[in-house]
C-alpha cells in the first residue's frame, strides 16, 4: 500500500498538509508536527474531545429557554467559533467535508436546532466508521424530513399511496454507490458493448423504499422510531439480497445499511468524493484506488474506517508531492460525480 508513514520536516510540505487537514495552519500546529511528526499530531487529533454546535447554539440563542428554539444566526456562530477556535481541527474539518455528501438542508423542514443537532452527529462520527455514520443519519430527524424518511409508509393498495422512494435512491446514488458500477480505481465498469452498467435498478429501488418503511418521530436529542404497523413486513430483494418476512424495522434497516456498506462500489465511490474535498478536485484512479483499500481494510482487518481513510488522503504520494490531476481520459468517476 503505497501511503506515506509520516512526512519529512519541510516547512512547505507541512503547511500545505495542515491546511487540508484543518480550516487553517497555525503556528502551534506547526510547530508541533515539526517536533513530533504528522502521524502523531493526527493521532492526538484524533483523542480531542469532541467541539459541538448543539450547546453552543442553545448558548448564542439569547431567548432559548423562552422560545424553545435556536436562532440560525447562533447556529452559523457555533460553526464559526468550533470551525475556527476548536482544537479538534480533523474533526471539524472531516464533518465539513460529510456535510456535504450526507446533505440536508433547513429548506426541508428542519429548524436550526435539528440542523446544530444533525451536524454533531457528522462530528461525532467523523472519525469512526462509516457504517454507524449511515446508519445515525438514517435516523436522524433531519435528514428523515429532508429525504421525506420520516413517516413512510408500507403500500395501501385501497388508498392507492406507496412507501416514499426518496431515501431509498438517494442514499445509493449519494451516500454509499453512485449511479454506475465501478472498478476499484473509480474508473466505471463496461458492458461487452463499452456501455457504463447503472449500480441499482428502479426495481431496486422500489424494494429498498419498502425496507425503509415504518420510521416517524425523531428529535434534536433523539432518532427516529420505528412503528410496527406502517412497516412492511413482507419479503423483499435489494441488489439480488432478500430480506426475509416477517424482519422488524430495525432488521431491515440494518440489514439494508450492511448490505450497502459492504458493496463493493463503496469503497471508490466514498474515496472519490473525499479526495475531492480535502486534497484534489480531479484525482488519479491510482489515488483513489489507494484509498479504497484503506477504506476496505485500514490495516487491522476493519472495514470502514474513516479515521484511516483520511490520513491514507492526506498523505497519499498524489496529495503530499502535489501530483498532476488526472486526465480526461483517466478521470473515471470525477466527471459523474461533484
Amino acid at each position: 500500500m503505497a501511503v506515506m508513514s509520516d512526512i519529512d520536516n519541510s516547512p512547505k510540505r507541512i503547511h500545505r498538509l495542515l491546511c487540508q487537514a484543518t480550516f487553517g495552519a497555525n503556528k502551534k500546529d506547526l510547530e508541533a508536527v515539526k517536533v513530533i511528526g504528522f502521524r502523531q499530531w493526527y493521532e492526538n487529533q484524533s483523542k480531542v474531545k469532541p467541539s459541538l454546535h448543539l450547546p453552543l447554539s442553545i448558548e448564542f440563542t439569547p431567548d432559548f429557554e423562552k422560545k424553545n428554539r435556536v436562532r440560525g444566526t447562533a447556529r452559523l456562530g457555533a460553526w464559526w467559533r468550533n470551525s475556527l477556535e476548536g482544537e479538534d481541527q480533523v474533526r471539524q474539518r472531516m464533518a465539513f467535508a460529510l456535510s456535504q455528501i450526507f446533505v440536508v438542508s433547513e429548506n426541508g423542514a428542519s429548524n436550526h436546532q435539528l440542523l446544530a443537532s444533525y451536524y454533531d452527529l457528522l462530528v461525532k462520527h467523523a472519525l469512526e466508521n462509516f457504517r454507524d455514520l449511515f446508519y445515525d443519519v438514517t435516523l436522524h430527524i433531519a435528514m428523515g424530513r429532508f429525504l421525506t424518511l420520516r413517516g413512510s409508509r408500507k403500500a395501501n393498495i385501497k388508498k392507492n399511496t406507496f412507501p416514499d422512494e426518496n431515501y431509498a435512491r438517494e442514499c445509493m446514488q449519494l451516500f454509499t454507490l453512485g449511479l454506475w458500477l465501478l472498478n476499484d480505481d473509480g474508473t466505471p465498469k463496461l458492458d461487452q458493448s463499452g456501455r457504463k452498467i447503472p449500480a441499482y435498478t428502479q426495481e431496486d429501488v422500489e424494494e429498498l423504499s419498502r425496507v425503509l418503511t415504518g420510521w416517524s418521530g425523531g428529535s434534536s436529542t433523539s432518532p427516529m422510531v420505528s412503528k410496527s404497523r406502517h412497516h412492511d413486513k413482507g419479503e423483499k430483494t435489494v441488489l439480488g439480497a432478500i430480506f426475509k418476512p416477517k424482519q422488524s424495522a430495525e432488521q431491515d434497516l440494518s440489514q439494508a445499511v450492511d448490505l450497502l456498506f459492504n458493496h463493493p462500489n463503496t469503497p471508490p465511490f466514498i474515496a472519490n468524493l473525499l479526495i475531492k474535498r480535502f486534497v484534489a478536485s480531479n484525482p488519479r484512479p491510482e489515488f483513489i484506488q489507494r484509498v479504497a483499500t484503506v477504506f476496505k481494510n485500514n490495516g487491522k482487518g476493519v472495514r470502514g474506517d474513516l479515521k484511516a481513510t483520511l490520513f491514507a488522503i492526506l498523505t497519499d504520494p498524489d496529495a503530499v508531492n502535489g501530483v498532476a490531476p488526472a486526465t480526461t481520459k483517466q478521470q473515471g468517476i470525477a466527471t459523474l460525480v461533484s
